[in-house]
């Protein structure tokens, strides 16, 4: 029955052919099949011929996404249909065991055509006959259609195609050389051009066109490739051509006679493998390479240089790569792309394997059958490949004791599950791919993959969607950049879309993204998918570091510190830092400095998604620790920064977990300059919450930090947000210090007006509670406020109240600020003495207390005042040494001011060198974003001033301008009269009359 079945088929002449679209020809007629996914499965028995095939693997290649739970029914149900639908097919396709097997001669296929004239093209080179090999690799090249399925066939018919795909282009340039031999070198230049337009980057199609082009007589445009081919290399992949191309260019360049000879096929213009490896059979099964590949020059580079002359490496032993990153940043794009760039170097064969270690709804591949599959495809016959697993692993170890070869492991669960697919020959080289950061490996390289930089992202996006798309929405394409995280997943996403959805805009797709709950949903196309190729690493996770990533997630800063963690975890600081540990191993977080970490925003995105809107017990609990923690540690911070601050206690418990010890004011102040991007969102977030008296307190002490480095917004926020908190947990004490500090920020800003409006109600209230002290703050504050905007009679009523509430309370400190803002006064209306003694006292009751807070200013003020008076070399080292306080307490808000305040201390002193140097210092700094305006005003009029005196009345009338419009902006009379003054003496000076 079987051979009358046989007659059958052969009598009607089937025949299949699935390089490019899937055909099915019964004689001359056509057969159809269902659709897409019964061609898929065809394609997949055609390519197994003869051998089962699991249902499991039909149903991989089927469906890419492992299908529906009836994919084995509709397996089943498919393989019925085909046999009924191709005549003659039913007794060719049989069922065995869980799989099926399909009897088809090679000849009956594209794909057996394509390998026996192959096979008959290297006999006949063996045969040294040049011409019947030329003959049968055309005809192996006429069965090409296409990309096997045109393209659609999935991952798993794609990486077979890409091996028949390396074998064809092998058998294009074995052709070529032939007919170079033949002596046909005029006539392959416009062939050699059109094949390396489709592979720019061959070289050895490029050293064919160098021969072709030399033996044309067209020396001149043969040496121009070799200079094309470098350009391309370079800019592509950083590196250099081959050894053998440049020796054939040097060869061209002396005019080598050997180059013209003919007859015999050349053993490789570029040396690359002889072409004749192209019809030799060893396997390649790497999945095809991403033409639009882009970045990562420093993984290759650690790549290209283990895995370049093998032969010469082998002393050194096996070369493992260990490539190891987050969930789609790109690993096995690396992986794939550096090994076709090394392919020609491992001639014994080429090996890709995914070993499922994050694949969902699949199990890691055991090594059993890994190593069934890898001895498989070096050519060792089912039958002979040993049932246990010790005897497999000697099989393997004694098939690659001498090969050279090359073996992709991919995604990886760990070393142990590798260790026995290693092959025994030096010569080879491995590159492992994991999201688990593998350790155990010994003598293996790393190649840590992070997230793509703004170039290379961009890049990225131009590779697809080209230049000019992307050139004429850059600002959208950056933002795209940051939603996608730079992950390259995520970009490609994002990119195929753009494609496919040719009349969107960039800015489009960035809106879709917009939204939080929006942009996973978005983030998916086909069967990729962020969320669910990272839910595969949030899936592998213990109880314990889903726990503690989900509370990592709640976190509302840009980092996480250890001792963060701690109080989020609830745990102590070895057992956080051991969970830490976990989930960097497994990229889920990254680390950003020495205990210091962050959740990347995507898989922050995944977490929040699974935890929904409504937060349990537990994570309010941990929300409540990280409050408590920052709230102690800002407290402990400023204490030592600022030592002599007025404290405020408000009677709240300690909080009794893990904190860093901070040793010193320098240590504070670092631990507030790296936590400053952190805390403050946590306080805003735990006001959210009510947690009120921990927020005013924690608030109101940053406020002396955000002061001190400058940064005015951070200050207005921090201030408000304390102002907010005290009225809402009822402290009269904190709202007033609160109301206070929100008035200085709004001076630092600009907002004078408003700023005296929050301290006439501090100063109502203090009244109302009888509070001496704060009544005397309030007055002082109002003092200098006043003196700001020129109005000095009644800045000095204020301050002179001040001063005596402050020496009635014994606020020594207080009192010092206050003579120093009067001396300030003093010296604007020129009465330098008295401003020299207000200065001097407040100098030395700092220096009493030990209190360099207010010294900077005074020390400044008292270097006017002898400006003035004449005293150059004093005013000079005093505010030399206010200069040094102010650079010593780590603040910049003052330094414009103070060094513009030099300038015509030196210029007096007939230091005009200094002054000239001090002047220039003053210019640079005098726009930093912490400058406050009102400091930046004089500072102006200063540099204005000393413009006229040296002779610069252009430069001069600059800075009055400039001068003149903040202090009307900002209602500083005194400096609004002087700025026009100065402009009047630049009119003056350049001999122009006053408009009338």
């Amino acid at each position: 029955m079987l051979k009358g079945s046989v007659d059958v088929v052969e009598r009607q002449d089937i025949r299949f052919a699935i390089l490019g679209s899937f055909e099915c020809w019964i004689g001359e007629r056509m057969v159809p099949l269902r659709g897409p996914l019964q061609e898929r499965l065809a394609a997949c028995l055609l390519l197994n011929r003869d051998r089962v095939v699991p249902v499991s693997r039909l149903i991989d290649t089927v469906w890419e996404d492992g299908g529906p739970n009836t994919a084995p029914h509709q397996i089943r149900k498919m393989t019925s249909d085909l046999r009924k639908r191709v005549p003659g097919l039913a007794e060719r396709l049989t069922t065995l065991g869980a799989g099926y097997r399909m009897s088809i001669p090679d000849e009956r296929i594209d794909t057996g055509l394509f390998a026996g004239a192959l096979l008959d093209a290297h006999r006949s080179l063996d045969a040294r006959d040049l011409k019947a090999a030329a003959t049968h690799l055309r005809q192996a090249l006429g069965q090409w259609r296409g990309p096997m399925l045109d393209g659609a066939g999935g991952p798993v018919i794609q990486a077979l195609g890409a091996a028949l795909e390396e074998r064809r282009q092998n058998a294009v340039e074995q052709l070529f050389d032939i007919r170079l031999s033949l002596g046909e070198s005029g006539g392959l230049i416009g062939d050699l051009r059109e094949a390396i337009a489709s592979n720019p980057g061959r070289e050895t199609l490029r050293g064919q066109l160098m021969r072709a082009l030399y033996a044309s007589g067209r020396q001149a445009e043969a040496l121009s490739e070799f200079q094309v081919i470098r350009k391309f290399l370079d800019a592509e992949y950083g590196i250099e051509p081959c050894d053998e191309l440049v020796e054939l260019h040097q060869r061209i360049l002396r005019n080598d006679p050997c180059l013209n000879e003919t007859g015999s096929v050349s053993q490789g213009p570029a040396g690359l493998p002889p072409a004749s490896s192209a019809v030799e059979t060893h396997p390649t099964t790497l999945p095809y390479a991403l033409p639009d590949f882009i970045g990562r020059a420093k993984g290759l580079d650690t790549i290209f240089r283990a895995g370049a002359e093998p032969a010469r490496s082998a002393a050194r032993g096996l070369r493992i790569i260990l490539i190891d990153g987050m969930a789609g940043s790109g690993k096995t794009t690396l992986a794939i792309h550096a090994a076709h760039r090394l392919q020609d170097a491992y001639p014994d064969g080429q090996l890709y394997i995914d070993l499922n270690g994050f694949t969902p709804n699949r199990e890691p591949l055991e090594t059993h059958r890994a190593l069934g599959i890898l001895l498989a495809a070096l050519g060792q016959p089912r039958s002979g490949v040993a049932d246990n697993l010790e005897d497999r692993i000697d099989q393997w170890r004694a098939a690659t004791s001498n090969l050279t070869m090359l073996l992709v492991l991919d995604d990886v669960r760990g070393a142990t599950q590798i260790r026995t697919l290693l092959p025994s020959s030096p010569k080879c080289l491995v590159l492992v791919t994991s999201r688990f950061r593998i350790t155990g490996i010994d003598g293996a390289s790393v190649v840590p993959l992070d997230m793509m930089s703004t170039t290379e992202s961009i890049a990225l996006l131009e590779r697809v969607l080209g230049r000019d798309r992307v050139a004429a929405e850059q600002d959208a394409a950056l933002r795209l950049v940051d939603q996608c995280g730079h992950l390259p997943l995520a970009l490609r996403i994002s990119a195929a879309r753009l494609l496919k959805n040719s009349h969107w805009s960039i800015s489009r797709l960035v809106e879709r993204l917009s939204g939080e709950t929006r942009r996973l949903p978005e983030l998916k196309d086909e069967d990729r998918s962020v969320l669910a190729c990272i839910k595969c690493s949030l899936d592998a996770l213990e109880a314990e570091q889903t726990t503690a990533l989900q509370l990592f997630c709640l976190h509302p800063g840009e980092e996480i510190e250890t001792y963060a963690a701690c109080a989020l975890t609830g745990l102590g600081l070895y057992e956080t830092e051991a969970i830490v540990e976990s989930l960097l191993d497994l990229h889920l977080i990254e680390q950003k400095s020495a205990d210091r970490y962050s959740v990347h925003s995507l898989v922050r995105a995944c977490v929040i998604e699974a935890l929904g809107d409504v937060r349990d017990e537990r994570q309010e609990a941990a929300l409540d620790r990280l409050t408590a923690h920052y709230r102690q540690t800002i407290i402990r911070a400023v204490d030592l920064a600022f030592p002599a601050h007025n404290r405020i206690c408000t009677g709240l418990p300690d909080y009794l977990g893990a904190t860093p010890e901070l040793r010193g004011r320098d240590a504070a102040l670092a631990w507030l300059d790296a936590e400053r991007h952190n805390f403050l969102p946590a306080l805003i977030s735990a006001a959210g919450r009510g947690r009120h008296g921990e927020v005013a307190e924690a608030a109101r002490d940053l406020v002396y930090y955000f002061h001190l480095r400058g940064q005015n917004d951070a200050l207005f926020e921090t201030a408000t947000l304390a102002r907010n908190s005290s009225e809402s947990c009822g402290s009269p004490k904190l709202l007033r210090a609160s109301l206070v500090n929100l008035a200085v920020a709004c001076w630092r800003l600009g907002g004078i007006d408003k700023g005296l409006h929050y301290l006439y109600r501090a100063l109502s209230e203090a009244q109302k509670e009888r509070d001496v002290e704060d009544e005397a703050v309030c007055l002082s504050r109002i003092g200098s406020f006043y003196a700001t905007i020129g109005e000095g009679a009644r800045a000095e009523e204020y301050l002179w109240r001040a001063i005596a509430a402050h020496q009635a309370s014994g606020n020594r400190e207080e009192e010092a600020e206050a003579r120093s803002t009067l001396s300030a006064i003093l010296n604007d209306l020129e009465s330098y003495e008295k401003a020299a003694e207000q200065a001097e006292t407040a100098i030395s009751i700092n220096r009493e207390l030990s209190s360099p807070r207010n010294l900077t200013m005074a020390l400044m003020n008292l270097g006017v005042a002898q400006t003035g008076l004449g005293v150059h070399q004093e005013a000079i080292s005093n505010l030399a040494e206010a200069l040094e306080w102010n650079g010593r307490l780590g603040g910049s808000a003052s330094q414009a001011l103070i060094l513009a305040r030099l300038v015509p201390a030196f210029h007096h002193a007939g230091r005009r060198g200094s002054a000239a140097d001090f002047a220039h210092r003053a210019t640079e700094v005098v726009d930093a974003p912490d400058t406050p305006p009102a400091h930046r005003a004089v500072a102006l009029n200063l540099l204005g001033e000393h413009g006229l005196r040296i002779g610069r009345p252009a430069e001069a009338r600059a800075r009055f301008t400039r001068a003149l419009e903040l202090s009307e902006n900002l209602a500083l009379l005194h400096e609004r009269t002087r700025a026009a003054a100065g402009l009047a003496d630049v009119r003056k000076a350049v001999g122009e009359h006053e408009e009338p």
